[in-house]
């Protein structure tokens, strides 16, 4: 079995031959958050599933003790043709369009939390920009009569496919007053220099689908593990003295 080192040499190795780590799904969370992102379907082919519609789900799952709400967000089943117990819940889900991009950078009004933020100018104001090129899920609601999904589809229209130039997705506002602007920059995309790696990116919904099927198993795993922690609270047997860890 190879060790720890070897396993981060394979993985770093892989990302830099192929520039293809699995994929995750971009999140733009606050009022001014940005990407610069490079689509990776051309918009031609109908049957490229790296593009496509689907339902989420958002429901209150109350407040933390500041008195900021909790949302969760849930795929709907509805979108593969299965049963969706949120559904039969009475949850109501939104249409959405999702796509495979390679995003270069997020773009915000302040320092997100970890590591890679620097500050940069744009316009004439102060931001902070993160790199991470690596590929991305982009998904937005359709708005009111279409206007995000006619955005987008305006891009194709004006540029010839979706896939030539570097594109500006940008959130304005928050909650109900949020508002998406996706956009064309004056930049090429370099697919040499991005790598294969779109090409081996699954379908839209078969990620989505695996990624709540990811989140259920650990909230599954959280629940067990509370259960335990509380059943061996009940015992007095077989106790841990932690002064033995230090």
């Amino acid at each position: 079995m190879p060790g720890i080192k070897k396993i981060n040499a394979e993985q770093e190795e892989q990302k830099a031959n192929s520039g293809f780590s699995g994929g995750a799904e971009l999140i733009l969370n606050a009022d001014g958050d940005q990407a610069l992102i490079a689509v990776v379907a051309t918009g031609d082919d109908d049957d490229d599933d790296r593009i496509a519609t689907f339902y989420r789900h958002s429901y209150n799952q109350g407040t933390t003790g500041d008195g900021a709400e909790q949302w969760r967000f849930a795929f709907c089943k509805k979108s593969v043709d299965e049963e969706c117990a949120l559904c039969n819940d009475n949850i109501g889900a939104q249409k959405r369009f999702g796509f495979w991009a390679y995003v270069y950078a997020i773009i915000r009004k302040a320092p997100g939390t970890g590591d890679g933020w620097k500050e940069v100018s744009h316009a004439g104001e102060k931001l902070y920009q993160r790199e991470i090129k690596d590929f991305r899920i982009v998904s937005l609601p359709f708005g009111r009569n279409s206007i995000y999904w006619n955005q987008f589809c305006g891009i194709y229209y004006e540029n010839g496919a979706m896939n030539k130039s570097i594109l500006r997705v940008k959130r304005t506002g928050s909650r109900r007053e949020t508002v998406w602007n996706v956009s064309l920059t004056n930049k090429a995309v370099d697919w040499k220099a991005i790598g294969d790696g779109g090409n081996k990116l699954e379908s839209i919904k078969d990620f989505l689908m695996g990624e709540e099927q990811k989140r259920k198993e650990q909230r599954e795993a959280v629940s067990l593990i509370d259960n335990s922690v509380e059943d061996k609270e009940d015992s007095k047997n077989g106790d841990l003295d932690t002064n033995d860890l230090f």
